[in-house]
């Protein structure tokens, strides 16, 4: 009904749309083969100032009692909310219907058999468990639109239905989710609740926008069965992560850490294949894994630098990005080698380890007088030559000559030039070095273009110097040195100790 009632100021709220069907006694059976669809939530009144809200769209189904069993082979669909009234400020308008609204002290729905359509939320509230499952043969259910909530109980998903939706939740994440359906979800806290996928199941959490697992265990225990994650995905809370052998694991973006194993594990369709080194590096994504915990780290790593870092060659200092294969750099001896490729490798901030792949600045003189000659950005793992050793940038980190960045852009582009060997160029005056295949190709960009250049591979050895990947690795002297060249510079010393 519209919205009576009320004052001058106010106009009354519209009435709540009945449900279709409203069960509070005890069914065995309640079948449905045609439309069942909620009353239309009432419009809200009209009113000087403030309009009335509409109100709610009604249930197609609802429940207070027992109901063993819901079978739908047609349509279940919550009927629309109100419209709200108008006024100096209008009404909102009312919330849709639930398809399924089952609630109350002795309300309980044993399962749910679809093979029709269920378009709108489902709540079901007050029972240990509820079982959902698809029709007989060839038919197929499909759920679209809202979500599904188990308040107190577990949920089990299966048998041919596929749910297009915004989330489930299960228990306030206390329940768990077993899937051997299609759940795509769109939509942030897509899950809540520990999930485990079993045959046939199919999860993806890519659909669009930013999907978040969030509380139990992610557990993927038979095959066939397809997972894909990807939007901005983040697993952060995420107790435990594993992959039975099999499984078609697809990776459309980057993670948080989370933890399990590596078994059947691709990357835009490309295998994951053990690694004697546990490391494993594809598209920009490299995989960690840590025997003794039997964990994975999943994070952006990345060897290069930044754009803009100038680099002297014959002709004179150029800016990295502008180099070519065929350019001749020169290396801290004063030799000239051509260039044979140049990577190219995009970082992700939000899909990105701070530590491992945020620029390192190194400032003007830290190294020594004229090194480097400008600041020089360059990423944490990438190694300059100081004292007769490799130094990886973040392992120099003192905070106050050389820093971390922590401002950074969204997106940004790392580069890295290979020549013949593993050799000292002089980036921004600095020894630096350049590519060497201890780090996949595969990572970068721009890999194909490597591999179209040297279709049977090209080894890189690399150079006979001891390298320092931590700041306890650094000799002392060094840090010394590095902490007089910073108070002489900044004012401030640097304990050779820290």
């Amino acid at each position: 009904d519209v919205g009576a009632g009320g004052n001058y100021r106010s106009a009354g709220a519209g009435g709540a749309g009945g449900a279709a069907v409203s069960n509070s006694g005890t069914v065995a059976t309640l079948t449905n083969a045609g439309t069942l669809k909620g009353g239309a939530g009432g419009a809200g009144g009209a009113g000087t100032y403030q309009g009335g809200a509409g109100g709610a769209g009604g249930a197609a189904v609802s429940n207070s009692g027992t109901l063993t069993t819901l079978t739908n082979a047609g349509t279940l669909q919550g009927g629309a909310g109100g419209a709200g009234g108008g006024g100096a400020t209008s009404g909102a308008n009312g919330a849709g219907g639930y398809a399924i609204y089952s609630a109350g002290t002795n309300a309980s729905i044993g399962s749910i058999a679809n093979s029709g359509q269920i378009i709108g939320n489902v709540e079901i509230d007050n029972q240990a468990n509820v079982a959902v499952h698809g029709g007989s043969g060839s038919t197929h259910g499909v759920w679209t639109g809202g979500t599904i909530t188990v308040g107190n109980g577990n949920l089990t998903f299966a048998d041919g239905n596929t749910f297009l939706g915004e989330g489930v939740s299960v228990n306030g994440g206390a329940g768990t989710v077993t899937n051997s359906g299609a759940l795509q979800l769109t939509t942030s806290h897509a899950i809540a609740g520990s999930f485990t996928q079993t045959a046939g199941g199919a999860l993806d959490l890519a659909l669009a926008g930013t999907a978040t697992y969030q509380y139990g265990a992610l557990t993927f225990s038979a095959t066939p069965s397809t997972v894909t994650l990807g939007g901005g995905l983040d697993l952060g809370l995420v107790g435990s992560f594993k992959l039975a052998v099999g499984y078609d694991f697809r990776i459309l973006s980057g993670f948080s850490s989370l933890g399990g194993d590596f078994a059947g594990l691709s990357v835009n369709g490309v295998a994951y294949t053990a690694q004697s080194s546990d490391v494993w590096t594809y598209g920009g994504v490299t995989l960690t894994e840590v025997q003794t915990a039997s964990a994975l780290d999943i994070v952006v790593s990345a060897i290069c630098f930044m754009p803009g870092t100038m680099i002297r060659t014959l002709e004179g200092e150029v800016a990295v990005e502008t180099l070519k294969p065929g350019d001749l750099v020169l290396t801290s001896e004063g030799e000239a080698k051509p260039v044979n490729w140049l990577g190219r490798q995009t970082v992700m901030r939000r899909f990105s380890d701070p530590l491992r792949s945020w620029p390192v600045r190194v400032k003007a003189g830290a190294l020594a007088d004229n090194a480097p000659c400008r600041d020089l950005l360059l990423s944490p793992e990438h190694a300059l030559f100081i004292d007769g050793a490799m130094m990886q940038a973040g392992a120099l980190v003192n905070g106050t000559s050389i820093v971390r960045e922590t401002i950074v852009p969204e997106t940004w582009v790392y580069y890295h030039v290979e020549l013949d060997d593993h050799s000292l160029i002089l980036a921004e005056g600095a020894p630096a070095e350049t590519f060497v295949d201890n780090v996949d190709r595969l990572a970068f960009d721009n890999w194909d273009e490597f591999e179209a250049l040297y279709p049977d591979g090209k080894a890189v050895v690399e150079l006979p110097y001891p390298r320092a990947k931590a700041y306890r690795q650094v000799p002392r002297a060094t840090r010394a040195a590095l902490s007089r060249r910073a108070e002489l510079l900044f004012g401030t010393a640097v304990p050779a100790a820290a």
